[in-house]
């Protein structure tokens, strides 16, 4: 009877165990996907306000407001979800593997988000959203054409960083990630793997590790 408690309660610790990895990937997951779609809604304010100012179209002018709005929040999620990442050690990422440690002080953890390329990246077309967004909604002054035309040349900024780090992402190469390791101390690694690190870029901040440990 005693085996048997025990053994459930194993069984339940390794069920609770595996729900916690799967909601860790899910936020990482998350992280990329905004970033993704945030291309798409940069390209669409780069397009239409432009389109809009040059045939003087109220209505596709009007979309940069909208856009601009939105592109922050799915930036902002973006952002949010690589600093939970480096919080929680979730060393599944490699951004997280190769600057972050467990035994690493919060306040460390959190400006060691943008302490790294593909961080700062995150970190600095946020800001150029939230600029961006700011104009959209105190820049009720501004008249229809230049505003349409500010939003649009914000947009093909964030677009070009955005394309140009989630495009250009080299990185399939996966590291192989191990827990149980001491405080302090980063997940083992194969040779190959410390040996061939892949190019920085936005989508590399949330590569993950496959299903298999070292």
């Amino acid at each position: 009877m005693a085996r048997r408690c025990q053994g459930e309660r194993r069984g339940a610790a390794s069920q609770g165990e595996l729900e916690e990895h799967e909601s860790r990937e899910m936020i990482a997951e998350t992280g990329h996907y905004a970033l993704i779609l945030a291309l798409g809604v940069a390209i669409v304010q780069m397009v239409l306000p432009l389109v809009g100012a040059r045939i003087r179209d109220q209505q596709l002018m009007a979309v940069a407001g909208p856009a601009a709005q939105l592109q922050f929040l799915l930036i902002a999620i973006a952002f949010i979800a690589l600093m939970t990442a480096h919080i929680t050690s979730d060393f599944s990422v490699e951004n997280v593997w190769r600057t972050s440690a467990v035994a690493k002080p919060l306040l460390y953890k959190i400006s060691g988000v943008w302490g790294n390329h593909e961080g700062s990246m995150v970190l600095w077309v946020l800001i150029l959203a939230l600029f961006g967004a700011a104009v959209a909604i105190f820049g009720t002054n501004l008249p229809y054409q230049l505003k349409a035309n500010v939003l649009a040349v914000q947009a093909s900024i964030a677009a070009a960083c955005n394309g140009s780090g989630l495009c250009g992402d080299r990185s399939s190469m996966r590291i192989g990630r191990s827990f149980g390791t001491e405080p302090g101390s980063r997940p083992k690694v194969p040779i190959a793997a410390r040996r061939s690190f892949p190019s920085a870029s936005l989508s590399a901040a949330f590569s993950r590790a496959p299903a298999s440990w070292v």
